[in-house]
């Protein structure tokens, strides 16, 4: 009887295991909501546009761990732009929380990318102009306020490397044809007003 207990034991926490890989997968390679963007750079947006070069935007949640991975991809992408490129990083701030609720390790490694201007984002406000909602959402716009490509710069939540999101960036800044002018956007989300779990 013993033994069959040990047997059932052992299945028990096997399953379990299985069970928690599943999830953790599944968590892993499932994009956030799909940006659905203007074609045209937002003109009620306070962000100047560039005139002589490209402007990148990314939307960011400083507490998301998954964008620690698209701001490596963001410095990669920056250090071997072929074009100038002005960079900008709305980082979300929830009305009715502390000023410096936003200052995490996330915000200070991204001011710490030369060139990118980090921006605080009262409520979402600059990134509902961007019609956008995901963490790691990145847009390219040119000089004339076209957008070039709207999506992620990861392969998958919190997984440095290679990607078509940003190799397509890349391509655009090269004057090349890009893979994909949109792609999924892996990080957490973004909701105007609401202060989610990761605020802590």
């Amino acid at each position: 009887m013993r033994v069959i207990y040990r047997i059932a034991l052992l299945f028990s926490w096997f399953a379990c295991i299985l069970i928690g890989l599943n999830y953790e997968l599944h968590y892993e390679v499932t994009p956030g909501s799909k940006a659905h963007p203007a074609s045209s750079w937002p003109i009620q947006s306070s962000i100047p546009l560039s005139r002589s070069g490209y402007t990148l935007i990314m939307l960011a949640h400083p507490k998301c761990p998954c964008t620690r991975a698209s701001l490596f991809e963001l410095q990669y992408i920056i250090g071997h732009s072929q074009s100038p490129v002005s960079c900008y990083i709305l980082f979300y701030h929830p009305a009715g929380v502390v000023k410096g609720w936003m200052q995490s390790p996330l915000y200070h490694e991204a001011v710490s990318i030369p060139g990118v201007k980090a921006l605080r984002d009262l409520n979402g406000e600059l990134a509902s102009k961007f019609r956008g909602s995901v963490s790691g959402q990145t847009y390219l716009y040119n000089s004339k306020g076209e957008l070039l490509f709207s999506g992620g710069i990861t392969f998958s939540r919190g997984h440095e490397g290679t990607n078509p999101g940003e190799e397509s960036v890349l391509a655009i800044l090269a004057g090349q044809k890009p893979i994909c002018t949109s792609s999924p956007v892996f990080g957490c989300s973004i909701q105007p007003g609401v202060i989610t779990s990761l605020s802590s």
